[in-house]
């Protein structure tokens, strides 16, 4: 499974388990980098960089190894965070 096909799947995984509170939806995969946009009403008693960290503990668990480099905030209070994910690889565990 490629880096697209492993992405999209986690995608899936983390709508999946969170879509309720965040939804995360593929932007871009460019070199080594992935961006994911974020939206939702997010869980107020957790700080929301969490939500867009959590994205990176789900990519792990299906073998991509991606680590989180930039939060980009949106402008108006309807906008879409994005995370910008750098790819290090596969990822073989602890």
């Amino acid at each position: 499974m490629g880096i697209q096909e492993k992405t999209r799947r986690a995608i899936r995984i983390y709508n999946k388990f969170r879509g309720r509170e965040a939804r995360a939806k593929l932007v871009e995969i460019s070199n080594d980098t992935i961006k994911v946009s974020f939206q939702g009403s997010f869980c107020e008693t957790c700080g929301l960089i969490d939500w867009i960290e959590d994205f990176v503990y789900v990519a792990r668990s299906i073998g991509l190894n991606i680590e989180l480099s930039e939060i980009i905030e949106p402008r108006s209070p309807y906008g879409k965070w994005r995370g910008i994910f750098r790819i290090i690889g596969e990822y073989k565990g602890e």
